[in-house]
């Protein structure tokens, strides 16, 4: 068995006994984590490590990014902000 390589915000990797068969990387927790970006359905590796006061921590793929500003979608008018494709 092995750990879960998801990544959680300012801790590395989750390391958790990773015990389904289906998802060798992942465990219970963070096996179904989609990315929260909008129009976005990549699983997410990650969760955003965007700090203000607080640690953002909502779950990322990795093509997709905290945004600054400009970004719509259902998190743009919370305080820690939306999150957008990365730019090519």
């Amino acid at each position: 068995m092995t750990g879960c390589t998801y990544d959680l915000a300012y801790a590395g990797p989750c390391g958790a006994p990773v015990v389904i068969e289906d998802s060798p990387d992942r465990c219970v927790n963070h096996l179904k984590e989609v990315c929260c970006t909008p129009d976005c359905d990549n699983r997410a590796t990650h969760q955003c490590s965007e700090a203000v006061s607080l640690v953002c921590g909502y779950p990322l793929c990795d093509l997709c990014q905290h945004a600054r500003g400009g970004a719509t979608g259902p998190f743009s008018g919370l305080p820690m902000g939306p999150h957008r494709r990365k730019n090519p």
